[in-house]
Order: C-alpha cells, then structure tokens, then sequence
C-alpha cells in the first residue's frame, strides 16, 4: 500500500513539472525558443523521470507491464550528472547558467526544489528500495552514452542553428549561454569532461546498489 501510494505522488509531481517544463511549449503559441522545453538537458532527464515513475504506477495496477529495468539506472546516472553540473556551475557563476534568481516567486522555488534535486531523490528511493535499477550492467550504461551523444548532436546541429540567442563571445544559440562562449575544442574537451562523470556516476550507482542488496538483501519489485 505504502508503494502504491508512493508510485501515484512521484507520477503526480513528474506529470506536473514536465508538462509545465515541457508540455505546455508545444501547444502554445509562443515562438520564444526553437526546440522548447527540450533545448534543456535537465528536461531530458525529467522525461526520463517520467517514463520510470509512469512504468512503475503501471505496474501497480497491471501484472503483466513492460520491463525497462535498464532504463531505471540510467535515469539515476543521469540525474546525478544534472545534479553536479547545475549546482556546480551555480557556484562557480551563476551568469554561466542565466540563472538569476532575483525576484523568483514562491512557484519558481518549488520547481527548482524539484527539478534540481527532488526529482532525484524520488528517483532513486523508486531505484534502490523498490525496483531491479541494476540487474544489468551494459544496457544502462548503453542509454546514458546514447543519451550524451543524442542530445550533443541535437544542440550542436539543429538547437544552436534554429535559435539565435542568448548569445556569446564565439557563437550564438546554444540553450547555456557559457556554451556559447566556447570554440568547437573547448566543448569537445567539455562533453568528454561529461562522459567521464556520466561514467564514474554509473560505477558509483551500480556498485551503490548491489552493494545494499548484499548487505541489507531488500526484496524489490521489477
């Protein structure tokens, strides 16, 4: 009872937050950005967040419901890495992320609450206490190095060739506006950067994970 209950909370707030981060700037009128709410990693990972806790509600009502397992630890792989760039990127210089948080109201600060760190904490509870996240290795791993090369491709050829701000010192259009202070080595040197912290995450999490099940031996759910 206290799953299903747990399962029908985090697929509330995930619907909420991605059809407000996401939903709503592809049936309104606004030509604001090209791309919507997709030019934004963090929304990438928030999609995936919904996908999980979508299965995982699914799972309470049906027997028989499709298994993505795989896709579970990479979401937490993938949270994690958000988590470090956004914050660590805030403490650096807040300017490299436009994010200026003068002036937010009382909604603002609860979807940075949850984008920036909720989410991932709801996730992983889901992905350690009540699902398989890493019953296996190479499929999880395979999503997030799918996941970095799709979305580099998709800012690199269509999102910075479609949009024309915010713009930098080198070039124009990329969603974060340090990017758009970088030449072509500098974010090749950046995404191999990403890669690697994608990679030491997903070590972390798969050796986290079986780790717990040995020592604590927690019956999960798939």
């Amino acid at each position: 009872m206290v799953r299903k209950i747990y399962r029908t909370v985090t697929l509330g707030l995930a619907a909420y937050f991605w059809w407000i981060g996401v939903g709503v700037d592809y049936v309104s009128s606004s030509e604001a950005e090209w791309g919507g709410g997709l030019i934004y990693l963090t929304n990438w990972v928030l999609t995936l967040n919904l996908l999980v806790h979508t299965r995982a509600f699914l799972s309470e009502i049906f027997r028989q419901v499709f298994t993505i397992n795989f896709l579970v630890g990479a979401t937490m792989v993938m949270n994690i890495v958000v988590l470090v760039l956004w914050w660590g990127l805030q403490l650096v210089d807040p300017t490299l992320l436009a994010a200026d948080t003068e002036g937010w109201s009382t909604f603002y600060w609860i979807w940075e609450i949850y984008i920036h760190g909720g989410m991932a904490v709801l996730l992983f509870i889901e992905g350690v206490v009540f699902n398989k996240s890493f019953s296996s290795k190479i499929r999880p791993y395979a999503v997030i190095v799918g996941l970095f090369l799709a979305y580099i491709v998709w800012i690199e050829l269509a999102v910075s060739r479609y949009n024309i701000l915010p713009c930098g010192s080198v070039n124009c259009g990329f969603p974060y506006p340090f990017l758009n202070d970088l030449d072509i080595t500098q974010r090749i040197i950046f995404y191999l950067g990403i890669w690697i912290l994608g990679t030491v995450s997903f070590l972390l999490c798969a050796v986290g994970v079986s780790f717990k099940e040995k020592l604590f031996g927690i019956p999960r759910s798939g």
